[in-house]
């Protein structure tokens, strides 16, 4: 006998238990997207400004999937040169000139059987961009720089601030990469839009906090400025 029980992500009152929150019309929107795309295993492209919730959507979409026995391993691109890129991930021995160093094991084969996720995906160097590529078209890496070859066995989800369209345009990413990473975009709307949220996520962030002074914990006026506030944060 087999039980099925379902997985909760998402609710529309502050739980410390799940990882999204919220009720408004995009937000139930981009749930039901999660929910749909969760069960297959194609790459996904998170495409939205800061604040959006973007690395808890690529979670929730790993709990949801058949590889949620896996481990979800997240990569900030922002923070890493190309040789760095390709070290962390395909563990390559070691750069020119420093055959002392050890060889390390990488994030790719750590992600095996489980979730890869790319932050800040169009940071990415031109060098990077082609070793990504390569493992996307052919599913194999060269361990630690050794010749050996593994096949890859993990999914993608890779997130993006900025328009990768653009960065095409203007020669900043490869289109051929592009499309094998937003073969299922998923697009996020920006928080002020979604201004009936920002009660809730005062809420969340204050729950179990009782020590907390009060601005901290959401006063009416503060939640008032936040409704209103359209700088960097309110995405």
């Amino acid at each position: 006998l087999e039980v099925l029980r379902p997985i909760e992500v998402a609710s529309a009152v502050p739980r410390r238990s799940v990882q999204l929150h919220g009720r408004s019309l995009a937000f139930r929107s981009m749930l039901r997207e999660i929910y749909r795309i969760a069960p297959t295993d194609k790459p996904v492209l998170l495409q939205g400004e800061s604040g959006t919730d973007k690395e808890q959507v690529a979670k929730a979409i790993h709990h949801l999937s058949a590889r949620s026995a896996g481990e979800f391993v997240p990569v900030d691109c922002a923070t890493l040169t190309d040789w760095h890129f390709e070290k962390d991930l395909f563990g390559l021995r070691t750069p020119p000139g420093h055959d002392t160093e050890p060889a390390s094991r990488g994030l790719v084969q750590a992600a095996q059987g489980g979730t890869l996720f790319l932050r800040e995906i169009e940071t990415l160097g031109p060098a990077a961009q082609v070793k990504l590529l390569r493992l996307l078209e052919f599913g194999i890496l060269d361990v630690d720089g050794s010749g050996a070859v593994l096949t890859a066995d993990l999914r993608l989800i890779c997130s993006s601030s900025a328009a990768l369209n653009l960065a095409v345009d203007q020669g900043r990413f490869r289109e051929d990469l592009r499309l094998h990473i937003g073969s299922v975009p998923v697009c996020f709307s920006r928080l002020r839009a979604r201004a009936e949220e920002i009660a809730l996520r005062v809420g969340c962030a204050g729950r179990g906090r009782a020590c907390l002074p009060p601005c901290r914990r959401g006063v009416p006026g503060a939640r008032v400025g936040l409704r209103s506030y359209g700088g960097a944060g309110a995405r």
